[in-house]
Parts: structure tokens; sequence; C-alpha cells
């Protein structure tokens, strides 16, 4: 037996026809259009508590690198490696979270600030309260703003506080009162002064800048940490796109913000562009600056010793009367001065290659002037190269992670070429120091040969030299001053904002018709796809084909499906143009064909679970035998739970039990029927031991030769055991299978049963969906609605 079940078991696991799985469907169609409906108003309860957010859009042009830089010309450094950043760097640092948690403080978006009691802003509200007007989230009389509002705490959640305001724009900061704890005082402030007390510091203004709250006004004031606000902006709140995509972006970027209240949106897109400007400037001017300064101090020191030697010189010219010196003192005055000269350049080129060794130390950019006092062309090149290979990983960086190739490539390129610079810059510093000793002990010699002249012109030798000298280093000093402005001014963005963010006209979320229809789609796919799992988890039969497929006896019949409206009129049908009728009709003709012996015929009807339908279908097989002339008698045999008597309005008892146990059996005529019945009779507990008496098989006798047809409604096997035993007397055993109802295994169970008595077997599939093609032919739509109609009023009379 456990080997059948198992045998069993696994062909009800194979793959069911798509037939099927649409009779499934057709069949919990109540329960897929329920679903569907739950979902329609799933999505409109979504659209109408959503808070509207609507998208805020603004433009900035980015400069134009290659106007400046597209000569190819190597040896003008200071425009070519000044400009060697991408589109897509730059765009990088549009999205930069410094940037845009400034942005946040300057703005106030991490601070929010209501009216004590002020309703929430919900797309309901908005839309019917409204008319979906932007001015509803204008700032009003009264509005308030807190800007720069900072948590000093960084592991805080956040910051509440009620303020109340008295006059003059002066305000009282408290806790918000709980049932069980009073408000607490926290600090005190006045409008448009910064605060700092409780952990948290802002600014707190007016919006118009002119209005102050009334006297006696309530806020509710609320700060949330910078970071977690940046996070969801950046978290796909907030992007700047360059306008022809990534391989191959244009200059001008495009940067969106979703948020919920526009106003403040547009304030956020407008700063941060602002920002992204100043911020551009200052870090291209700053080592530009630095440059200049130092060229700046060192002109002014030598224009004092300048002013200082010239003054000199005339007091000892005035004093002596010495105006002129030889000619050989001349030359070797000319001859130091040069040298001078020299000397300051190689301190010059030796500061620049210290601070360049310094930047490149800490993953700083390095000035082009810098670059260029050293004026070493293969440096040029390389500094030129490597800014480009930053450029390129900085941008690969933003749309892939560390470990991707491409990343890994442009970082390796990156490292070598810092380290081919710092070896140049390392030995070009070598040899500076090495000609600078060189130049040093030049004018060491020079110095000596001078002090061999004559004393009457070693002074005004002396005085001459440092007045030349002086003079010839500041026209030099005054020349490299010129190129550190030229410089610093090569640095000055030409980055603009083409277009301002403006206040939106319409919300871009929610999207109610697509967020309803949405929905209704999700609700119905939902009832498909609980139809079909249940289908395939439920452990039953789920269609007509699967028991025909499956089941080893002949089907004898399918009987439709009938509607819970139509299930207590079916049991007993009048209709004789209804499926179900015809159904009936066809099971009658197959017993004919399967039991043409002479002699009465007993007929088993049985199922494997309760609930089958089993007594629907003996009542009405009795009525259809009746009606074609056959002398038929019904038999309810569950001695446990008959019901047959309760369906036809008939008494219980007397009947089976009570002919048993010896008392004298009624026969009862179904009022306006042809067939008659036996009823259960009087409620026993020991119905299981009344079925193998041998008055049970008197009585079978009796009936055998008063009637053709012997129609037993057996209780349901494995249930109760009791159909086994009533087996005996049987002819033919059916078995009612219902679509979505029987059990596989108790089916399993049932047959397996069934077959140790070794009696002939049939089918009866019912509940079938799809039934009515089959038995619809002579059924019109028209007559269909007719029936049920009449079926209904007769219910109700």
């Amino acid at each position: 037996m456990t080997l059948a079940i198992t045998e069993f078991d696994t062909k009800m696991h194979d793959s069911f026809e798509a037939g099927e799985i649409g009779a499934a469907i057709l069949r919990r169609w109540r329960f897929i259009a329920g679903a569907a409906a739950l979902g329609l108003v799933l999505g409109l309860y979504v659209v109408m508590t959503a808070t509207p957010k609507f998208t805020v859009n603004g433009a900035m042009y980015l400069g134009d690198p290659a106007a400046t830089g597209g000569n190819g010309d190597q040896g003008n450094f200071l425009t070519a490696y000044q400009n060697t950043g991408t589109v897509n760097t730059l765009v990088s640092l549009l999205q930069s979270r410094a940037l845009v948690e400034k942005a946040i403080l300057q703005t106030g978006l991490n601070a929010s600030i209501t009216p004590v009691g002020a309703a929430k802003m919900p797309y309901w509200r908005w839309k019917y309260v409204y008319g979906r007007a932007i001015d509803a989230f204008a700032p009003r009389s009264g509005t308030l703003v807190a800007q720069d509002a900072v948590i000093s705490d960084p592991g805080s959640s956040g910051f509440g506080a009620i303020l109340k305001f008295g006059d003059n724009g002066h305000y009282i900061a408290t806790t918000k009162p709980t049932m069980l704890r009073k408000a607490k005082t926290l600090f005190t402030g006045v409008l448009g002064e910064p605060v700092s007390q409780a952990g948290v510091s802002f600014v707190l203004k007016s919006a118009d800048g002119a209005v102050l709250p009334a006297a006696g006004s309530r806020y509710m004031l609320s700060v949330a940490p910078a970071k977690a606000v940046a996070d969801q902006v950046l978290g796909g709140a907030y992007t700047a796109t360059a306008g022809a995509g990534a391989s191959d972006p244009t200059q001008v970027a495009d940067l969106q913000l979703l948020w919920q209240n526009p106003y403040q949106g547009a304030a956020f897109v407008n700063q941060l562009m602002r920002d992204f400007i100043d911020m551009q400037l200052s870090w291209n001017t700053q080592s530009a600056s630095n440059t200049e300064a130092f060229v700046t101090s060192e002109l002014a020191k030598v224009e004092a010793q300048m002013q200082h030697a010239d003054k000199a010189l005339a007091d000892y010219q005035a004093r002596t009367g010495i105006l002129e010196v030889s000619g050989t003192a001349q030359a070797l005055i000319d001859q130091l001065s040069q040298y001078k000269m020299q000397q300051t350049t190689l301190e010059l080129k030796q500061q620049a290659l210290t601070q360049v060794l310094d930047s490149l130390r800490n993953n700083n950019g390095s000035d082009p002037y810098l670059i260029s006092q050293i004026d070493d062309p293969v440096l040029t090149n390389l500094a030129s190269e490597l800014a480009t290979a930053q450029t390129q990983l900085s941008s690969q960086s933003v749309t892939l992670t560390g470990a991707a190739p491409e990343v890994e490539t442009a970082a390796a390129s990156v490292a070598s070429l810092r380290q081919s610079v710092r070896a140049l810059l390392l030995n070009d510093q070598k040899i500076a120091t090495r000609n600078l000793q060189n130049i040093n002990n030049v004018i060491t010699t020079a110095e000596e040969t001078q002090q061999k002249m004559p004393a009457e012109s070693l002074e005004v030798n002396a005085l001459t030299r440092a007045s030349d000298v002086s003079g010839r280093l500041y026209v030099m000093l005054m020349q490299k001053e010129e190129e550190a402005e030229v410089s610093k001014a090569a640095t000055i963005v030409d980055s603009r904002i083409v277009s301002p963010a403006e206040v939106p006209l319409a919300a871009t979320t929610p999207k109610a018709t697509i967020t309803i229809l949405g929905g209704l789609i999700l609700g119905f796919l939902f009832g498909i796809g609980t139809v079909l799992a249940r289908r395939a988890f439920s452990g039953r039969f789920q269609s007509y084909e699967e028991v025909r497929r499956f089941a080893p006896s002949e089907i004898f019949g399918m009987v439709p499906l009938v509607p819970q409206l139509e299930r207590n009129a079916s049991r007993l049908s009048h209709d004789r143009q209804t499926p179900f009728s015809e159904s009936i009709r066809m099971l009658r003709s197959t017993i004919y064909q399967s039991c043409s012996a002479p002699g009465a015929k007993v007929i088993h009807i049985t199922s494997a679970t309760v609930g089958d339908g089993k007594s629907t279908v003996a009542i009405n097989l009795a009525r259809m035998l009746a009606e074609d002339g056959k002398r038929t008698v019904l038999v309810d045999a569950d001695l446990h739970q008959g019901r047959l008597h309760e369906f036809l309005g008939l008494p219980r008892s007397p009947g089976v039990s009570d002919y048993i146990l010896g008392r004298t059996a009624m026969q009862y005529q179904v009022p306006g029927e042809r067939f008659a019945i036996v009823p259960c009779g009087t409620a026993t507990v020991n119905g299981s031991e009344l079925v193998n008496m041998p008055s049970l098989d008197e009585l079978f006798e009796k009936l055998k030769i008063k009637f053709d047809y012997i129609i037993t409604d057996c209780p349901p096997l494995p249930v109760v055991a009791d159909t086994l035993a009533l087996a005996r007397f049987a002819d033919i055993v059916l078995s009612v299978v219902y679509i979505d109802r029987t059990s596989r295994h108790n089916f399993a169970l049932h047959l397996s049963a069934l077959r140790a008595r070794n009696r002939p077997h049939g089918v009866i599939v019912n509940g079938v969906a799809n039934a009515e093609t089959v038995y619809g032919y002579a059924h019109t739509k028209r007559q269909t609605i007719l029936t049920r109609a009449r079926q209904i009023v007769a219910s109700a009379l």
C-alpha cells in the first residue's frame, strides 16, 4: 500500500498543462479580482498619503579647458598643465560630500521649523485643499529658517525643541512635554543671532527678512545631522551629469534635486552652484597666491637693499668727490652682479623644487608657475601626464569600484608617474644645490679679488657694486612678480551659472495614475501568483485533466463547478437544460453502458474526503434514473453523519439503522419525485459495527427485488471504514473527486483500500470549472440568466 501511494504521489507532482493552469485561474477569479481590487485600494492609499516631491533643475557652464590648452605647445606649460582637468572630474566635484554638506548648512536643508500644530502636507491635502498649487509650499509671513544648524555630538540622531517667542524676536527653547515629564528650558535666543547651546548651534532667521513672529507663537524645531541629510541627498535625491553622456560629455552640467519642498530645493541647488564656483576659484588660486607672496616678499627686501646701497653710494661720493671707478673695477662689479643674479635664480629654483616636492608628498596639485621656474622640459611633460592620469583615475572612481581592472590600471599609472616625477625632482634638486655651491665659490673668489684693489678705490667699488647688484636683482624680481601675477590670473575659473534653479510648477512624485494602475496590476499578479502557488503546494487535485491523467480507474463523468448561490438548488435540480443536469445525464448513460447485465444494480457513491459532493451526485443520479423509467431507491448508508433526509426535507428515522436493529424499515417516496429513499435512521454510536450485521444483507436483498437501481450514499473513505464493508453489496463503486478540495494523498489511500475489495470502480470529477463548454451546447447565456433568476425568486419565497 505504501508503494502504491508513493508511485501515485510521484505522478501527481509531474508538470501541469497550460490548460490546467488556466482552469485554476478561472476557478479562483473571485479571489484574483479581490486581490486586484485590494491592490487598487492600496495604490490609491499610497498616493493619497505620500508626501509630494518636486524635481528642481539647474545648469552651469564648467569652463572650456580645450580652449586654452589645445594648441599642442608643450613649452607653454603655464596654460597646458593648468587645464588638464576633465568635465567628468568637475562633475565629480559637484557631487562631493563637502560641497553638499556646506550647501545643506547654508540653506537650512537639515533643519525644519514649523508652527506647533501645523498640518502636514500629504498628497491628498495638497490636491484637494490647495488644488495642487505650488504656492502651498511658499514661505509665508512668519516663516522661519534655521541656517548653519550643527549638532556637536557626532553620534546624535537629531535635536528637537519647542521655541516660544516673545517680543522683538526673543525666544525660549524648551524640550517637548510628555505625559510623564514637563517641558524643560534649554536656552534662550534672539532672531538673527547665532546660538550655541544644548549641543546644537544655528542661526534663526525670518524667511522674508522683516516680519517677526508674533509674541506667544510657538514653533517646533527639528535638526538632523548634516551628514545624514547629505547621505539622503547623495543617495539618489541629487544628481549632477554632463549633457552629452559619459563618453563625450559637454561643458554644461545639469543639476537635479528631488525634494519635498520646492522652494528649499531651489535654494539648495543655487547655493551649491555658487559654492562650487567659489571652491574652484579658491583651489586654483591658492598655490599661485603663495608663490606671488614669496616673490613679493623677496622683492621688498631687495628694494630696501637697493635704496640703502644707492643712498650710501651718493653720500660717499658727495663726501670724497670720487665719482667713478676704474675700468677694471667696473668689470669686476658687473661680473659680481651677474653672479648674484644667477645665485638668486638658483635660490628661487631650489625654493620651487622644495615646494613641489612637498606638494607631491602630500598628494596635492602642483603650482604650474613653480614647475615653470624649474625649467625642466622633461619634468613639464611628466607633470602634465601625471595630471591627466589623476583626472582619469578620479573619473573612473566615480562609476567603478576600487577593485575594477580599469581603476587598478589607472592607479598603477598614477603611482608610476608620481615616482618618476619625484625621482626627477630629487635629481634637479641635487643639481641646483651643486650649481648654487659652485656660484657661491665663484662669488667668493671675485670678492677676494676685489679686496686686493687699491685702498682709495675699495670703498667706492664696494658701494657701486652693492647698488648695481641690487638694481639688477630688483629688475629680475619685478619680472618674476609679473609672471606670478599672470599665473594667478590664469587660474581664474570661467565656470558660470547658466540656468539658476527655479521652483517647479508640478510634482514629480507621487505619480498618481501609474501608482494606482501599478497597484491594480500588482494585486492582479499577486492574486494569480497566490492561486498558482496554492495550486502547486496545496496537495489537492487542481483540474479535471489532472484527475483523468493520474486516476487508474475509468472517468464516468464530470460535474461542473456550481456557483455558491446555486449549490442548494442543484442538489435536486429540476432545470433540464443546465450544464449540471446534462452532466448527470451523461453519468447515467455511462452507467447504462457499464452495467448492462440483467438484474438490479447497486451503485455505491463515495469520496476520499468530506464535502466532495457525493450526496448531491447521488440524489441527482437517482432522480435522473427515475425520470428514465427506472425503479430507483436512494439509500443513505452513512450511519454516522447521513444528511440525505435534510436535503430532501424528510425525517431521519425510521431508516437503515432501525432495520438493522430489528425495527420496521420504512420506505419514503420523495415528494414530487419518482424515486424512493431509505434514510440513515436513528443515530447510533456503533455504526461501523452495524454495517457488518447480516440484517443489512437482508435489506439489500429486499431492495433488489423491488428496484432496478439502488444508489447508496456511502461515507467517505478512508475517513470512515464503513465503505469497505458496504462494498460487498456493490456492483460498481463510484468515487467523487472535487477539484481543488480532494486531497491527493487521501485519494491515494482511498484507491488503495478499494483495490483490496476488487470491485468495479469508476471516478466522477466534481467542480470542473470549464464543464459548460462541454455540456452547454443547448444552454444559452439568456437561459442561464433566467434560470438563476427563477432560482433566486424560488429560494426567496
